[in-house]
């Protein structure tokens, strides 16, 4: 369990303390989350080469049920978190 065991403590559970904050102060949590994740994964080497990543993926998408497969996707929340980002970049 080597490969699970590398982002433990990495990014905190988000609390429901978290998602009572306003917005602003949820999206400096997440960003700070993501400063710490870029920070480990530049100390750590790629573990797997490209072709091999994808392999892997492909081989976990046949072990998902047929049901997982076929329900329909909900990106709203990403689609949310591109448009405040973009905001951000363009006021820099």
């Amino acid at each position: 369990m080597k490969n699970v065991e590398f982002c433990k403590g990495l990014v905190p559970p988000i609390a429901k303390s978290v998602q009572r904050l306003p917005y602003k102060d949820r999206l400096a949590f997440h960003l700070q989350a993501l400063e710490k994740y870029n920070a480990w994964e530049s100390e750590h080497p790629q573990m797997l080469s490209p072709t091999v990543a994808l392999a892997s993926i492909g081989y976990l998408y046949q072990l998902m049920p047929t049901e997982a497969k076929q329900r329909d996707l909900n990106v709203g929340g990403i689609i949310r978190m591109r448009n405040i980002l973009s905001k951000l970049k363009s006021k820099k």
